[in-house]
């Protein structure tokens, strides 16, 4: 009897966890789509500097992937989207805007499943920003 019930438990915690694991292989699928298309249009305004078609650009894409987010974006990425996002509304431009970038950057590369552990500020946008220590420093004299 102990064999049967060993048996059948052990086949039913297997259907759980393969379940789970394709459940969370089919969220990550619909999560990398959205997130390559928000980092590559942030970066693609960032990089493109201040224009007014660079403005349209950015409350166009703001506009058009907030709902897919919510669908597929963990809580953390959530997170730092709305700071990044209010950050980028607000009336005063500040340098923070450029490092809550960089935490929404963070957050989505810990969804992908990377520690992250050795980033530093500004590291991450060491990669395309060339004045990083710059604006590390004027951060750093406002606070």
């Amino acid at each position: 009897m102990s064999t049967i019930i060993v048996a059948v438990a052990t086949l039913v915690v297997r259907r759980y966890v393969e379940r789970r694991k394709a459940i969370q292989d089919e969220i990550r699928a619909g999560k990398i789509p959205v997130y390559s298309r928000l980092v590559g249009g942030l970066m693609a305004t960032i990089l493109n500097g201040n224009s007014e078609n660079n403005a349209d650009d950015i409350v166009t894409l703001l506009r058009e992937v907030t709902p897919d987010l919510v669908t597929w974006a963990s809580d953390d990425v959530l997170v730092a989207w709305a700071r990044f996002k209010r950050e980028v509304q607000s009336a005063t431009q500040s340098v923070d805007a450029v490092f809550e970038f960089e935490k929404l950057l963070l957050a989505i590369r810990r969804d992908y499943g990377h520690s992250g552990s050795k980033m530093t500020e500004g590291q991450l946008l060491a990669l395309f920003i060339n004045d990083v220590d710059e604006q590390l420093a004027r951060r750093q004299a406002q606070s």
